[in-house]
C-alpha cells in the first residue's frame, strides 16, 4: 500500500512550538480544522508507564502490551529526553478501538518526524473492515483528528502514521456499521447504520477531524445472508426483519457496501453485522433434529474462583412428552474483549476452570448424556467445533449470545454406579441469548 507523504504546515508548527506552555496533562497541539470534529474529555493515566532515554541517535519505545510503537529517527531530538508512553483507562475517541496512549513529554516536537505504529486485532475489526483503519490523536483543545499520513498494513496488521508531536493517540475506524452484533426474537425488526467517524481522506496534508455522524455518502447497497429479509431506508440506514420462526443456522449476516476512494484507488468495502434470531434462552438440536427450546429462570451466573471469572448457566425444559437440560460453563475472557472463541478441550486439573464446558441430555433420567470430548479405539479427544460468544448490551444489561458446534459429541451411558460408558457419537448445535442474573 502506497504511503502517505506530507508536509506540516506552519501554523500548525507554531501551535506546536508554544503548546509546551499549556497543561501538561492537556493533549497535544492544535491543528487548523476544515470542519469541527468531536470535542471529548481526557482520559486519565492507568497502570504503569514505560519510559526510556532517547537522544539525538534515535531510537525506540514500546508500550508493555506491545499496542502502540514509536520510532524516533536520528536527527528528531537535539538532546536526550525521556520518553514515556502511559496507557489510559478510557478511550474517547469517537470510533476509537481498544486502549489509547498518552505519549510524553507533551509539547515535544521532533526536527524529523516520528513513526507511530499501533498493532491490530480481531477485535478491532468487529464492526469495520481493516482498510478503514486509522491513528487518531487529541488536541489541546480535546477535539480528535487523524494525521493524513495515516495508512494501514493489512499483511503485518499494522496502523501507521508520522508525526512531529506528541498527545493522546489510539486507533481509530473512521467507518463503522452499527451495531455490529445483536439479538432478536424470530419476527422483530433491527435497525443497522452506517456510522461514519471522518469525511475523506484528504490529500492536502492537513489533519483530518474526527466526529460522529450517519453518513450516506460513500453507501451503496444493503444485503442479508441468511434468513429474513432487509429493506434500504436512506442508504445509511436499513432495517432487518426476522422470520417468524427460529432458522436453520444463527447469526443472519447483514452487509453494507461502501464505495471509497483509498490511496487515489476507488474501493468496494463491505462491512458485516451478526443478527442472532432467537428468544432469551437456549436453543439446540441433535444430528440436524428438531430445535429444542430451552430456558433458564435465573439466567446466567458470573462464578469467581481466585482470580478465575466464570460464566455458568442451567437451562432445560420440562413439559409433557418433552424434556431437556443443558448445563454450559466458560471463561471469562478479559472485560475489554467482547467476543471470542473458544476450542473444546479435554478437561484436566490444571485447566479445568480454564476451558468450555457443556453437557446436555433429552432424557429425564439423564441418560444418555452428550459430552464435549467422545471415545475412539479406548482413546479419548475433544469434540471438534467450538464455542463462539459475544457481549452486547454492556452498559445496561450484560447480555451474553454465542452458538456453540460439537461435530463428535460423546454419548455417555450410566448403567448403575457411576461409571461412563461411551456409546457413539452425535452431532450437536446450538445458539443462546442469555442475561447475567447473579454474581457468587
Amino acid at each position: 500500500m502506497k504511503k502517505f507523504y506530507v508536509f506540516l504546515l506552519s501554523l500548525v508548527l507554531l501551535t506546536l512550538s508554544i503548546s509546551c506552555e499549556k497543561d501538561a496533562n492537556t493533549p497535544g497541539p492544535d491543528p487548523q480544522p476544515t470542519e469541527q470534529p468531536d470535542v471529548t474529555p481526557v482520559g486519565n493515566p492507568v497502570g504503569t508507564a514505560v519510559s526510556v532515554t532517547i537522544g539525538p541517535a534515535g531510537g525506540h519505545i514500546e508500550s508493555g502490551d506491545q499496542r502502540v510503537r514509536i520510532d524516533i529517527p536520528a536527527g528528531a531530538l537535539a538532546s536526550s529526553q525521556t520518553i514515556s508512553v502511559q496507557p489510559l483507562d478510557e478511550n474517547h475517541c469517537p470510533g476509537g478501538s481498544g486502549a489509547a496512549f498518552r505519549l510524553m513529554p507533551h509539547g515535544l516536537t521532533f526536527a524529523k518526524p516520528a513513526t507511530i505504529t499501533f498493532r491490530y486485532e480481531q477485535e478491532d475489526m468487529t464492526d469495520t473492515d481493516p482498510e478503514l483503519l486509522r491513528v487518531a490523536f487529541q488536541s489541546d483543545a480535546r477535539g480528535w483528528y487523524s494525521p493524513s499520513t495515516s495508512r494501514v498494513d493489512t499483511t503485518a496488521r499494522l496502523v501507521i502514521a508520522s508525526t512531529t508531536h506528541f498527545s493522546d493517540w489510539t486507533i481509530l475506524k473512521s467507518a463503522v456499521i452499527d451495531p455490529s452484533v445483536q439479538a432478536i426474537d424470530p419476527g422483530a425488526s433491527a435497525n443497522l447504520s452506517v456510522r461514519a467517524h471522518i469525511e475523506v481522506h484528504e490529500p492536502d496534508g492537513k489533519d483530518i477531524p474526527v466526529f460522529t455522524k450517519i453518513d450516506s455518502k460513500f453507501v451503496d447497497k444493503w444485503t442479508v445472508q441468511g434468513a429474513g429479509h432487509i429493506e434500504d431506508n436512506d442508504n445509511a440506514t436499513a432495517t432487518y426483519t426476522a422470520p417468524e420462526r427460529i432458522p436453520a443456522t444463527n447469526p443472519q449476516v447483514v452487509t453494507v457496501v461502501l464505495s471509497q476512494t483509498i490511496n487515489n484507488v476507488k474501493r468496494q468495502i463491505k462491512l458485516h453485522a451478526k443478527i442472532y434470531v432467537l428468544g432469551e434462552g437456549l436453543v439446540f438440536r441433535i444430528n440436524g433434529g428438531q430445535w429444542i427450546p430451552t430456558t433458564s429462570p435465573l439466567g446466567l451466573s458470573k462464578v469467581v474462583h481466585g482470580n478465575i471469572k466464570r460464566l455458568l448457566v442451567t437451562s432445560g425444559l420440562s413439559a409433557p412428552g418433552l424434556f431437556a437440560s443443558v448445563t454450559l460453563s466458560w471463561p471469562e475472557m478479559s472485560e475489554k474483549v467482547n467476543s471470542y472463541i473458544m476450542p473444546w478441550q479435554l478437561k484436566t486439573n490444571d485447566n479445568e476452570m480454564r476451558i468450555p464446558i457443556i453437557y446436555l441430555t433429552t432424557n429425564p433420567k439423564g441418560t444418555p448424556l452428550y459430552a464435549f470430548f467422545y471415545e475412539q479405539n479406548k482413546a479419548t479427544y475433544p469434540s471438534p467445533g467450538n464455542l463462539q460468544i459475544a457481549k452486547i448490551g454492556l452498559t445496561t444489561d450484560d447480555y451474553y449470545i454465542g452458538s456453540f458446534t460439537l461435530k463428535r459429541a460423546g454419548i455417555l451411558e450410566y448403567s448403575g454406579g457411576t461409571d461412563q460408558v461411551f456409546d457413539g457419537i452425535a452431532e450437536v448445535e446450538g445458539y443462546f441469548r442469555l442475561k447475567v442474573g447473579r454474581s457468587f
